[in-house]
């Protein structure tokens, strides 16, 4: 940063260095809308899971050929009742409905974890970004979230886009003060 004249102003490097941040910031709340997105998928997957684990109609297709057992003649050494194809068959299936739901809890876990993580490195900037003005953000909100351009910027704001340009800068001044102050204390 220069002192010039009573005024302060940033150099190059430190303008790309916020622009990196600002850029980063908008890519990690774009994740963050996915994330938590995929999160309600997880969810409604995991409740489609329990509803199957405590559904008592099967939606599997069995094999139509297996013959019926009949429990009165059979004798079991050991004392346990036998076991039929149909009953392994379904135990199978609550085996893989339980694997599926505990994987499943599993993936909103991790991606609890990364949304908390996206969330703490935005931390800082979205602090930063809640003290501009309102005309600020929108313009940070067109460029880096909207991805347009200075010409589209300055039509939608009725503004040159010299003067977009310039507020950029203001705005890149006010994010590196706010930096400064708060790093400070």
């Amino acid at each position: 940063m220069k002192q010039g004249g009573g005024s302060l102003e940033i150099s190059d490097l430190v303008t790309c260095q916020i622009k990196k941040e600002i850029r980063r910031y908008y890519q990690n709340k774009k994740a963050i809308e996915v994330q938590k997105k995929r999160l309600e998928k997880l969810y409604a997957r995991l409740e489609a899971i329990q509803d199957d684990i405590n559904s008592s109609n099967m939606r599997h297709n069995f094999k139509a050929d297996v013959p019926g057992v009949s429990y009165d003649r059979v004798i079991v050494s050991g004392g346990g009742l036998p076991t039929s194809f149909m009953e392994k068959e379904i135990e199978r299936i609550y085996r893989e409905l339980e694997q599926s739901y505990k994987n499943t809890e599993n993936e909103i876990l991790r991606t609890k974890g990364l949304i908390r993580k996206l969330e703490e490195d935005s931390g800082d900037m979205d602090f930063y970004l809640s003290m501009l003005s309102e005309e600020s953000k929108s313009i940070l909100d067109m460029k880096y979230k909207e991805k347009k351009s200075l010409y589209q910027i300055a039509q939608a704001v009725c503004m040159s886009e010299a003067t977009i340009s310039r507020v950029l800068k203001d705005i890149f001044m006010d994010i590196v003060r706010l930096e400064n102050y708060y790093k400070k204390t």
